[in-house]
């Protein structure tokens, strides 16, 4: 039922009608010359209305686009001086010939001076123009709202879906090294299931959230290098570095972890592997610093490359989460890859 009311208070045309009850209830105890108000006294401010009415809505639909859509402004003066006039004409008139013709049975005189009626139509000019523009304004607020509203959902249903999407992205290259292992039937194997299960609990039970703590982000991450250190020779070097400057920022989940599996990714360079992954926050910005060889692929820029999705979803999902607050910047020599990424908490 409240639905219902609402929808028909927000037409048009149920709006109009209440202001012309109301303003025929006020006025009708304003011209009354006795209380109660007696039948004459309605019918006087009834026939009142009629040049009110007119000039009200020659206002609004003529007159006043001249200067909302054109800036018509010298033909608005003059239109408004025409339409005050001709409205004390109209009352005049309904009074002296009208009202004998609706109300036969009644007498009426116009007892209003024409500055007096000229004085009424102005105000109602200049209550009704205020309350357009209210409307209008009100309206416009409404609309920025719904888009704004509209934008945040469209938003949230993309961040969801790049959330989701670096789910199978990461498996599918945990899975690949963990299969790489069993052919080999390394007993490594059974241990990099249990630390991929650890990495798969965290993606199933917090990367649904909106954000996380750091610190719960690093142990993640954590579990993924050691996951991707047990396939690696002994004389690789991977080393991850952090400190407690932030642990407790919040920040979207799943975030770094696309940068962290590019390092091993496209970073495996045989028994020499050097990878250096380091965070830290000073002053409420996070940083995040990756540094790892060049594989097989030589020069070829892997960050940049179709089909290399975990990067694209990073820069995505920052400009999503932290417009114009960050800076990812990627580096190429021709020994390895720099990756620093800056978010302003």
């Amino acid at each position: 039922m409240r639905k219902v009311m609402q929808k028909y208070v927000e037409k048009t045309w149920v709006q109009h009608l209440v202001f012309w009850v109301l303003s025929l209830l006020i006025l009708t105890g304003a011209f009354a010359t006795a209380w109660p108000v007696s039948k004459a006294d309605f019918i006087y401010t009834l026939l009142f209305h009629i040049s009110l009415i007119a000039a009200v809505y020659f206002h609004l639909r003529l007159l006043l686009p001249l200067v909302m859509k054109r800036k018509h402004y010298v033909i608005y003066v003059i239109g408004v001086v025409a339409l005050m006039i001709g409205s004390v004409l109209l009352n005049e008139f309904t009074f002296t010939h009208l009202s004998d013709w609706i109300f036969p049975g009644f007498f009426f005189v116009s007892y209003y001076s024409w500055g007096q009626i000229a004085l009424f139509i102005g105000l109602f000019l200049v209550l009704t123009t205020a309350l357009k523009f209210s409307k209008s304004w009100i309206d416009l607020q409404r609309t920025r709202l719904e888009l704004e509203e509209s934008k945040r959902t469209n938003i949230e249903t993309e961040l969801m879906a790049l959330r989701s999407q670096v789910n199978p992205h990461f498996l599918f290259n945990s899975l690949h090294s963990i299969y790489a292992l069993a052919l080999d039937q390394s007993k490594r194997t059974p241990e990099m299931i249990l630390q991929l299960s650890n990495v798969l609990r965290f993606m199933l039970y917090e990367a649904d959230k909106e954000t996380i703590k750091l610190d719960q982000e690093i142990a993640c991450i954590s579990e993924f290098v050691a996951l991707q250190k047990a396939r690696l020779h002994e004389e690789a070097q991977v080393t991850l570095e952090s400190d407690n400057a932030c642990q407790q920022a919040m920040i979207p989940p799943l975030l770094l972890m696309p940068l962290v599996d590019n390092t091993f990714k496209h970073g495996l360079v045989g028994k020499q592997t050097d990878i250096l992954i380091k965070l830290n926050c000073t002053d409420g910005v996070l940083k995040f610093e990756s540094r790892n060889g060049l594989s097989n692929e030589g020069n070829k820029d892997h960050f940049d490359r179709p089909g290399g999705i975990g990067l694209v979803n990073v820069r995505r999902r920052l400009e999503l989460s932290y417009p114009n607050r960050h800076e990812l910047d990627i580096n190429q020599d021709e020994n390895a890859y720099h990756v620093v990424l800056k978010v302003e908490l």
